[in-house]
């Protein structure tokens, strides 16, 4: 790019100079590329992914469509997505207008695909015990074993974790207390049951 001057001369050797400026301006080739905010785009039923496009040559106010297995998704027409409820096998993309001037090429541009996995989240069993506590213990029990047991209150009750599916609870005081089981898989998904 940049301003060039042209010289030629006229037949029969009277020469003459004719100057012209030509102005050559850059192509200019519109696309956009989506990243993340997760390392591996792997999650868990009910968490979200942060999705942002960066475009190249895109002017100086470039649009955006977000889509979901090529399906253009209404309202998402920022820079940034994060959509809710995203699915297992799921892909996302963006398109992007560039308002780049002059010699635009390439827009719309359609950026990479995002593949997207959603692992489910651990099946626990209802909290089976007592719920209300008038000697100094009671049993709980729940599936599958491996879970943390907690006390929302441990100067109402106390929790003995032994790494199974049972807990022993130990009242300390009267009062109300929450018992809670919380399993997390190989996938670090976590799913958590309350008992009161």
């Amino acid at each position: 790019s940049g301003d060039y001057t042209h010289h030629y001369s006229t037949v029969n050797s009277c020469d003459s100079l004719v100057t012209a400026h030509i102005t050559i301006n850059p192509s200019l080739i519109a696309s956009v590329f989506v990243t993340t905010n997760d390392i591996d785009n792997t999650i868990c039923v009910g968490q979200t992914i942060k999705f942002t496009a960066n475009p190249t040559n895109g002017g100086t106010a470039p649009t955006y469509q977000w889509k979901i297995n090529s399906v253009s998704i209404t309202d998402s027409t920022n820079i940034t997505f994060t959509p809710q409820g995203l699915i297992d096998g799921d892909v996302v993309t963006v398109e992007m207008t560039s308002n780049a001037t002059p010699c635009l090429s390439g827009s719309p541009a359609l950026s990479n695909e995002i593949n997207i996995t959603v692992n489910a989240l651990p099946v626990v069993d209802a909290i089976t015990g007592e719920t209300t506590v008038c000697s100094t213990a009671t049993n709980l029990v729940s599936n599958p074993d491996g879970g943390v047991w907690t006390s929302s209150n441990y100067n109402i009750a106390v929790v003995n974790n032994t790494g199974y599916g049972a807990t022993v609870v130990n009242r300390i005081d009267s009062g109300a207390a929450t018992i809670t089981y919380t399993v997390t898989d190989n996938n670090g998904c976590v799913a958590m049951l309350v008992h009161w």
